[in-house]
């Protein structure tokens, strides 16, 4: 690829100059962002959080709620797929049986991947909440090492 040379135009274009306007622009867009996450509304109601609680706590245990989805879908994983297709080559009800499992899978899947954006936006948003303190990055660390009660995290 070819360099161009483009003559430096003192207080206009030399490299000095450009890299001050870029870093103004730069905190302007920070500015600018800083004003308009400060003005973004809640992203929940109080009534959805409930339902949205109500909806988790439910399928972690109750046999109406995908916790038995979920302990079936992850047992079939202690299976080989040979044994998989074994069970299903020759019983209907068996194949039924794996073939509602695939979809309520599927389904808790979709909820979950839900819920997940759900948090790393709230993660997001607090992370962006706890930059009026200049004490931002300590809190942070101090977060990733330590519990609320002063023990050592495990890392993940």
């Amino acid at each position: 690829m070819a360099t161009r040379n483009i003559p430096v135009i003192p207080g206009v274009n030399h490299p000095d100059v450009l890299a001050e306007a870029e870093a103004r622009d730069e905190k302007l867009a920070d500015e600018q962002f800083y004003e308009d996450m400060r003005k973004q509304p809640a992203q929940l109601t109080h009534e959805q959080y409930w339902e949205i609680e109500a909806r988790f706590r439910k399928d972690a245990g109750g046999p109406d709620g995908a916790g038995p989805w979920r302990r079936s879908a992850l047992a079939s994983l202690t299976r080989s797929m040979q044994q998989l297709m074994d069970s299903v080559a020759g019983d209907i009800e068996a194949a039924r049986a794996l073939a509602y499992l695939s979809v309520q899978t599927d389904a808790y899947v979709k909820q979950l991947e839900s819920l997940v954006e759900m948090l790393k936006t709230a993660s997001l948003r607090i992370e962006i909440a706890l930059c009026v303190r200049e004490d931002m990055q300590t809190l942070l660390e101090v977060a990733r090492t330590t519990l609320p009660d002063g023990s050592e995290a495990r890392s993940h």
